[in-house]
């Protein structure tokens, strides 16, 4: 078994570029997916695209409490704060196409 320490985990500052851009791709996708397993696809896309940014919030947001003398990291937060308002409504569209899929009973199982 491998042993790690929080300090250990490496923090990198997400792209809210390309996941709001991901994020839109994907609702396409998926509004436009013909068949369940196309459309699970894309749900498993999305949450590879949406785990590191919120693992990545976490972090710097952990970071800067456990030091908030941190500049770099009270800096950071100031960033991810500023910008993870402006991906909400990416995130929302994306939600809603689950809900409104024609496989949503599927994602529901």
């Amino acid at each position: 078994m491998d042993f790690w320490t929080f300090s250990s985990l490496p923090y990198s500052r997400p792209d809210f570029d390309v996941y709001r851009n991901k994020c839109q791709e994907l609702t396409e996708k998926l509004q436009n997916a013909s068949d369940y397993e196309t459309a699970k696809a894309v749900l498993f896309e999305m949450s590879q695209y949406t785990h590191p940014v919120e693992t990545n919030y976490t972090i710097a947001m952990i970071r800067n409490t456990l030091n908030n003398t941190d500049p770099f990291y009270e800096k950071e937060l100031a960033y991810l704060d500023e910008q993870y308002p402006k991906i909400q409504p990416d995130r929302l569209a994306f939600s809603e196409a689950v809900y409104h899929s024609s496989f949503r009973r599927e994602f529901e199982n």
